[in-house]
């Protein structure tokens, strides 16, 4: 991701979802989506650091990605309710 360059967008994309959270934290911090928002934008990040600096056995590497993509796949389907069209 680094030599395409898609990194960069996937930081800046992060920085961004992090200042909207900021943003919206005085206002909906009480709401059930906000704090699922958070968590998604939390595990997303963990996610990403762990793609960008993997660490453990290749035997493990497997079952981590399939964790962090379950997790974030059932924030998405949490947050599909709200805003679907």
């Amino acid at each position: 991701y680094q030599n395409s360059g898609l990194s960069e967008y996937a930081d800046q994309f992060l920085a961004d979802a992090k200042n909207l959270l900021k943003e919206m934290s005085p206002k909906y911090e009480e709401d059930t989506y906000y704090s699922i928002l958070k968590q998604y934008y939390s595990d997303s990040l963990l996610y990403y650091e762990f793609i960008s600096s993997p660490s453990g056995t290749f035997a493990q590497l497997s079952n981590v990605i399939n964790n962090y993509e379950s997790t974030i796949k059932k924030h998405q389907n949490d947050l599909s309710f709200l805003y679907e069209e």
